[in-house]
């Protein structure tokens, strides 16, 4: 335990609280700042951020209410401070509001000379505790954030899964409809990827997927979710986005890609992709549920593959091609 304790002592106009603990007893060595103005403690308690608070006896009960609920806002989940009140005597109703208040331990007037530093380390073995269980919750809270992170994320790309990706296209798609708001999905792969594996190695293979999705992510909104469907192939999905909007940064993407050169120092490779986009315009009876996006995106990013990749083709550009089929 850091035998140098940091106090606060909130008194009268008396001082000798403060005097009597700025004396070195029971191997302590306290550094006190002593005030008599409630608004100032409470700026002290947030700032310095002292170990302890000694509230002595000139100090009425409701000062003593409104100074504890000042710190508790103000300090939120920092370091545990420990409070001690001084009094002259404190009746069982007004120990179980203090201990409710945030109150520690407690000194009668008549016992401080004898027993107020035997009240602090009290205290600090208390705060010591306190301590480690919030550095401990700190770590279970960060390694929890790192497992839901892990849970979503896709290891390679750094792009979402799509246990994730479907979760919030349902999510989306059920905003879209309530609330009458386009909807888009892009799917995408890579033109001739197994060309990659099969010219330079896998190694390669796995260094230009991880290289896309970093283009990927520098490429969208925070507000677009973007993952790998499998393979070579990923999957964008754009909130409030009309058609116009998701052809517009399908060629954006196929233009970074075909203009990024791809190089791990063994190998140098250029990458071409093709792209289908679906758009949900509400109320659309051709789209039931959320897949049915899906799927189309997916048709149009076969018609894409069909005319030889390289390109992005939407609804309106598949509609087309039926039309002059027929």
């Amino acid at each position: 335990m850091d035998k140098t304790v940091r106090i606060l002592v909130m008194e009268g106009s008396s001082k000798q609280l403060s005097r009597l603990l700025s004396q070195d007893k029971h191997g302590l060595q306290l550094t006190v700042t002593a005030t008599d103005d409630l608004e100032e403690a409470g700026r002290l308690a947030r700032d310095s951020l002292p170990q302890i608070l000694v509230i002595d006896a000139s100090i009425s009960f409701a000062g003593i209410k409104k100074l504890c609920r000042q710190i508790a806002l103000t300090r939120g989940e920092r370091a545990y401070l420990g409070v001690i009140i001084v009094r002259d005597e404190i009746t069982q109703r007004e120990t179980l509001a203090a201990i409710e208040e945030g109150v520690d331990d407690f000194c009668l007037s008549s016992r401080v000379k004898t027993e107020i530093h035997i009240r602090i380390q009290s205290v600090l073995r208390r705060k010591e505790i306190a301590d480690s269980l919030q550095l401990t919750n700190f770590k279970l809270k960060l390694a929890n954030e790192k497992l839901s992170e892990v849970s979503i994320t896709d290891d390679l790309t750094k792009l979402h899964n799509m246990r994730y990706f479907n979760r919030r296209l349902l999510q989306e798609f059920s905003r879209s409809k309530r609330y009458n708001e386009t909807l888009s999905v892009i799917m995408f792969d890579l033109d001739h990827f197994k060309l990659v594996n099969d010219s330079c190695d896998h190694l390669m293979g796995s260094y230009v997927l991880a290289e896309v999705g970093k283009l990927i992510l520098a490429s969208t909104r925070i507000s677009d979710v973007a993952a790998r469907y499998g393979g070579d192939e990923f999957v964008l999905m754009l909130p409030e986005t009309p058609q116009a909007g998701a052809k517009a940064l399908s060629e954006r993407i196929l233009r970074v890609l075909a203009e990024h050169e791809f190089d791990n120092s063994m190998f140098k490779v250029q990458i071409m992709a093709s792209f289908g986009t679906a758009t949900y315009i509400p109320p659309d009876p051709n789209f039931p549920t959320e897949v049915e996006l899906i799927r189309q995106a997916d048709q149009n990013l076969y018609v894409a593959k069909r005319r030889g990749g390289g390109c992005v083709v939407t609804p309106q550009d598949s509609s087309q091609d039926s039309l002059e089929a027929s």
